[in-house]
């Protein structure tokens, strides 16, 4: 009977355990990650570094430790994925603390960027299309994960 008890109960634990890993049991804290559909860079300019957004919110943010060279934008633009509109502006976190600049794609499409510092921004491009991403892969150095 003991024997019979501690099986199920192993049983339990293992099946619950799995089942804490199942990609279907989205508990609404991270957004659905799509292809970001981005062309290889072929280059990319920095206009603005260890910028702060303005606000109220904002004002006490040292952004100085916030500084995005070419190669980790490309590292960020390689690596990153789409997510929807209402997962970027409701579910990501944001941080004041933002780079941007412009960046032009082998494909031939041309884009204005901002990216902040916990790993998410946006691409706009000439035809007023935007791109919002976010990159959990991007553990380097200047984002904070």
């Amino acid at each position: 009977m003991v024997k019979t008890i501690a099986i199920l109960a192993a049983g339990l634990l293992a099946a619950g355990c799995a089942g804490a890993q199942n990609p279907a049991d989205d508990d609404g804290t991270e957004p659905t990650l799509q292809d970001s559909g981005l062309a290889a860079v072929r280059s990319v300019q920095i206009t603005r570094n260890a910028a702060r957004a303005k606000g109220p919110e904002s004002d006490q943010a040292d952004c100085s430790g916030f500084v995005l060279d070419e190669a980790g934008a490309r590292k960020f633009f390689a690596t990153t994925r789409a997510v929807a509109a209402d997962d970027y502006w409701h579910t990501l976190d944001w941080s004041p603390c933002h780079a941007s600049g412009t960046v032009t794609f082998v494909d031939g499409r041309t884009a204005t960027w901002s990216l902040h510092q916990l790993q998410a921004g946006s691409v706009v491009f000439e035809d007023g299309k935007e791109i919002y991403l976010y990159c959990p892969e991007c553990r380097f150095k200047p984002f904070v994960w």
